[in-house]
């Protein structure tokens, strides 16, 4: 299963390759209002052919999704796209689980204190193949440069431990983009945009979930 993971584009519009899977870890939107949601979802509507499955996980810029859910997934299925907020779905065999949460900083959408995160993180299913998550857990591809510190969520990183998904997809720090082998998986942080808001060349992460 050929998976092709971004996140953080925030109105960028990236040319993807072909896949079974296209993952959007979060950060599609920038203000976070609907204008630019119609404009996500004209460019989406455009790439969801290239893919068997489309899987849509909000982050903190997308701000209309978290005030109207309801109507952000009908129109997101309209164009041949899934959103999961704290939900599974199974493809061919494999789960996918996933949620949007992050640790709190500014005035932001799917942000919440430790404590409530760890309650939210508990539903990721135990053995799940593939989790995406907005933010990365503690530790792991999470470090804002300046200044220098791991901004990843602690419960995140606990509740990956118990659940061992196989791949974890994320985004939100855009200077921690990489991939990290952690032992019972992978860690993909696969922002497009870089920590100025540009790209730089920056192209889609392609996983291979064999």
């Amino acid at each position: 299963m050929k998976i092709v993971a971004i996140s953080d584009t925030h109105g960028y519009k990236p040319d993807l390759p072909d896949g079974d899977v296209l993952v959007h870890a979060g950060d599609f939107l920038g203000a976070g209002n609907y204008r630019e949601m119609l404009d996500f979802m004209g460019w989406l509507k455009k790439v969801t052919p290239k893919f068997k499955h489309t899987l849509i996980v909000p982050g903190n810029h997308d701000r209309w999704v978290q005030a109207n859910p309801g109507i952000a997934r009908q129109e997101l299925q309209a164009i041949g796209a899934t959103l999961l907020i704290d939900e599974a779905i199974v493809i061919e065999g494999r789960t996918f689980y996933g949620t949007p949460w992050t640790p709190i900083f500014g005035n932001w959408a799917f942000m919440d204190l430790e404590k409530d995160l760890a309650r939210k993180f508990a539903g990721i299913p135990d053995g799940v193949d593939v989790l995406i998550t907005h933010g990365p857990p503690n530790g792991y591809l999470d470090e804002c440069q300046v200044p220098p510190v791991h901004v990843g969520s602690v419960s995140l990183l606990q509740e990956m431990d118990r659940a061992r998904p196989k791949v974890t997809i994320c985004g939100h720090i855009h200077e921690g983009r990489g991939t990290v082998d952690i032992g019972y998986g992978v860690v993909c942080n696969v922002s497009i945009l870089n920590e100025n808001y540009k790209n730089a060349g920056r192209k889609a992460i392609i996983i291979d979930l064999s």
